[in-house]
């Protein structure tokens, strides 16, 4: 007799996104009556492998004909794999997301595509069906990114499998496709103003649930305090203020987030009471040796959370690592210089000041000290998101029963 257990396919692309799926993953685990399959592709492996989550990525469906697409990764990894991820794990990304784009669009439009666009040309929409066929879900919880987790969600919507989708911010990123009615039957989204940004955009209220985000669940940990009064102890922090710049990637212009170290590791030199702290982005290789030692270097082991409740304040681009430091109720200032439209609207939101310019940053910083903040960001507290995002994702699963 066939096993009847209802299936749900997780799938997510990266680490940030890896930790929402990763606490849903716990979530519906406990509950039981399901069974689960994670979908984890580039660094969302490793997210979920260190929650000890078992996941699959596109090398777990190649077949036997796929040689010329693994040929066609390996030219296009012009730079050593990510150390998080299996060399053939990203050939069988890049090689298949390429052959997908190529049997879409042609040889040459998807050169041009991929190109212009990098893997954000990426919709990998043959790769999913070979999913689809293999696991059968019931039901796909996804990411709001685009590329493999939009493709899940298409795939699904194609087969008349529900499908619900979770916004790690405030859906600035993928309105695109979030926009569309039927882009997911659900969409569980942070905030209160995530949920008018989308109906804004186009998208019917019914099916927008507040949820909050599964992966700041971890936030409401009482711990998280006495943590951050340990580390302010332990690197001699008290009666200082200290900045943590959590850098991040700006592929338009790569030297940026060095000229944001100097500007802040200038600053604190000219004021004896200020201390650094930086958080490289995942996908930046940087070591602690770069910075002098006065720096706190801020590596991808040190536990998140109790480093932001240590700090004084955070500045960003627009990284999620905003989002989690104003849950915590620590300041948070977004540097605008250089950023693409359309980016994560932490200030308009009231999450974050904003800052125009790089040399408006620390006379921005000086008057944060000396007033503090004028911020009360409508946010609701951490705790309990992957709970009310997994009562939904049961309530579709019995509606589509």
């Amino acid at each position: 007799m066939a096993d009847s257990t209802p299936r749900i396919l997780l799938v997510t692309y990266g680490g940030g996104h890896g930790a929402i799926i990763a606490s849903l993953y716990h979530e519906l685990e406990r509950r039981g009556e399901v069974h689960l399959s994670a979908l984890a592709l580039t660094t969302g492996g490793a997210a979920l492998h260190a929650q000890g989550i078992p996941s699959l990525g596109f090398r777990d469906f190649v077949l036997s004909e796929d040689e010329p697409a693994l040929k066609l990764g390996r030219t296009l990894m012009r730079e050593p794999a990510h150390p998080s991820i299996p060399e053939r794990e990203s050939e069988a990304y890049l090689g298949l997301s390429m052959q997908d784009l190529i049997a879409r669009h042609g040889a040459a439009e998807a050169e041009r595509l991929y190109t212009a666009q990098g893997r954000q040309a990426f919709l990998p929409l043959g790769m999913m069906e070979r999913v689809f066929d293999r696991l059968r879900p019931d039901l796909v919880i996804a990411t709001n990114s685009p590329r493999a987790e939009a493709a899940a969600i298409l795939t699904a919507r194609k087969r008349g499998v529900p499908a619900l989708c979770v916004v790690d911010l405030f859906g600035g990123f993928d309105t695109t496709f979030l926009k569309e009615a039927g882009y997911a039957d659900r969409v569980c989204v942070p905030s209160e103003g995530a949920r008018r940004i989308l109906i804004e955009a186009g998208r019917r209220p019914e099916e927008i649930a507040v949820t909050g985000n599964p992966a700041f669940d971890e936030l409401a940990n009482p711990g998280i305090r006495a943590e951050a009064a340990r580390l302010r102890a332990e690197r001699g922090w008290e009666g200082m203020r200290v900045v943590l710049w959590a850098s991040q990637p700006t592929p338009s212009d790569p030297e940026r987030p060095r000229r944001v170290d100097r500007a802040l590791i200038e600053a604190a030199r000219s004021r004896p009471n200020w201390r650094v702290a930086i958080r490289p982005h995942p996908s930046e290789r940087l070591e602690e040796g770069l910075y002098p030692p006065e720096v706190h270097w801020s590596g991808p082991n040190e536990p998140l959370a109790p480093l932001l409740a240590a700090v004084d304040a955070v500045v960003i681009a627009n990284s999620t690592v905003g989002l989690q430091a104003a849950l915590l109720g620590t300041p948070v200032l977004t540097l605008r210089e250089g950023l693409a439209p359309g980016g994560v609207p932490y200030a308009e939101e009231g999450i974050a000041l904003p800052v125009e310019t790089l040399e408006e940053l620390a006379p921005r910083l000086e008057r944060l000290f000396r007033e503090g903040t004028p911020l009360r960001p409508m946010l609701p507290d951490p705790g309990g998101a992957a709970a009310r995002v997994a009562d939904e994702a049961l309530a579709l699963l019995s509606r589509s029963g």
